[in-house]
């Protein structure tokens, strides 16, 4: 079971489950080929995370990797050569910057709040967003129609979002001109879990949705075609 909501750090300009796709930004997309280096924090302290907590970040690396797409994804051994520098600090949450926005900073491109043992599927989701990946839900093919005052709501009350991170990882669809992939992947692993009575359509989601674990057959699909050997 998911125990919070992962977020993507996005770009400063803000911006029937049949047939289902995943999204994927254009604008932060990595050229097909690049080598992706990746280094975690040694220092200081709070940035830093068991080998059990950074063996689970590795294998959702290997788990992308295996499906055959035209990265490479190595760890290096020095914070200077890394493209995503992971931390793991508890006080804050869960989040990544978009595709190859990381370049734009210089402290951490990658965050894990929370225990990956309880959550492995939110490492998979975060280097999702790494690759240039948004969040699912807000697919402006999705068709959902919130309960956005129960949304606000419960945001604020168990996570302590302001109502602008609500509305920029949830509510705000993302423009049909800034992705390439089309109708909406309920079970991709961009996609969050959704409690009852935040859904108002689809009816079907209306007690709640949540995707079934792992890349979804749709999310292989599309990033082996985003990504092409």
């Amino acid at each position: 079971m998911k125990i919070g909501y992962c977020k993507a750090r996005m770009p400063e300009v803000k911006v029937d489950s049949n047939g289902v796709r995943l999204l994927r930004t254009k604008e932060f997309r990595w050229a097909p080929g690049t080598r992706i280096t990746y280094w975690f924090y040694d220092a200081p302290a709070k940035y830093t995370a068991s080998s059990r907590q950074r063996n689970i970040v590795r294998r959702a690396f290997q788990l992308w990797k295996d499906l055959g797409i035209n990265l490479v994804f190595e760890e290096v051994p020095k914070r200077k050569n890394a493209d995503l520098r992971i931390a793991f600090e508890k006080n804050d949450e869960s989040w990544s910057y978009l595709g190859t926005e990381c370049f734009k900073y210089k402290g951490p491109t990658m965050n894990f709040g929370w225990s990956l043992v309880s959550d492995p599927d939110c490492a998979l989701h975060e280097i999702g967003h790494a690759l240039g990946f948004p969040h699912e839900h807000q697919n402006p093919k999705a068709g959902i129609v919130w309960n956005d005052d129960a949304v606000y709501e419960l945001m604020e009350s168990r996570y302590d979002w302001s109502r602008d991170d609500t509305y920029s990882n949830i509510l705000q669809k993302i423009d049909a001109d800034s992705v390439q992939g089309s109708r909406w992947d309920p079970n991709s692993v961009m996609h969050y879990f959704f409690e009852p009575g935040l859904i108002d359509k689809p009816v079907r989601y209306r007690n709640g949705l949540t995707p079934a674990g792992g890349l979804s057959a749709r999310d292989k699909m599309w990033a082996r075609t985003f990504y092409p050997k």
